[in-house]
């Protein structure tokens, strides 16, 4: 079994200015990203034959979360 765990840190924007909105909806930014180690979502990562992506927090357990986007999207790009 392959099973990988990955702690992806929480961070604060010392500074945000919107440089742009993009075609995709998102914004072109400048920022000074600082990452809080101690306060970080888990991501957990193991071989499987379906996706699954599971969250405790119900708002981001949809089609447009990035995870979800990410994979299909490297699915898409591998032809796997």
């Amino acid at each position: 079994m392959i099973k990988l765990q990955i702690n992806a840190p929480a961070k604060i924007n010392l500074g945000l200015y919107v440089i742009s909105k993009r075609d995709d909806g998102y914004h072109n930014i400048e920022t000074i990203f600082y990452p809080i180690y101690d306060l970080c979502d888990v991501i957990t990562f193991e071989r499987s034959d379906r996706f699954i992506f599971i969250s405790n927090n119900s708002e981001i357990n949809n089609e447009d979360n990035l995870i979800v986007k990410a994979k299909n999207l490297l699915e898409e790009r591998t032809n796997k």
